[in-house]
């Protein structure tokens, strides 16, 4: 539905539908800075069942102020019994000191508890500035 007028901003009215899969997701990692190798496995997100469709993880990294060609490498950990973690899929370093963004997705079986970790490589900077989040498909 279409309203022009002539010598004003023309009006519209749209109906905008969504088609293919959305991604509804937690935050395993709060945007923060880092000073060294960590990860989030004593505060893992418990999503009361394992995902058979896999999902998709997204990373936003802020600063990573003097990075080096080994900055910061981002890991997702899975785990069935919150005691054990294994690597369910990881991001691409970041060696690039400017913001910088990052999406996976992947197939595999996503367990119960799923955390964070990320490792720091030489020459780490004074922070790392970034942010995890975890789209679960069923």
């Amino acid at each position: 539905n279409v309203q022009m007028t002539r010598g004003e901003l023309h009006k519209a009215q749209a109906v905008y539908r969504q088609t293919g899969r959305v991604d509804q997701g937690r935050i395993l990692h709060p945007l923060t800075g880092r000073t060294a190798t960590g990860n989030t496995t004593g505060s893992a997100i418990d999503y009361s069942a394992s995902a058979t469709g896999g999902g998709a993880a997204y990373l936003q990294i802020n600063s990573l102020e003097g990075a080096s060609a080994t900055g910061i490498v981002v890991d997702i950990k899975h785990s069935a019994d919150n005691l054990t973690f294994s690597s369910w899929g990881s991001f691409s370093a970041v060696t690039a000191s400017g913001p910088s963004a990052q999406r996976f997705t992947s197939t595999a079986v996503l367990q119960r508890y799923a955390a964070v970790r990320w490792t720091a490589g030489t020459g780490f900077p004074s922070t790392a500035t970034f942010l995890v989040g975890l789209a679960r498909y069923t």
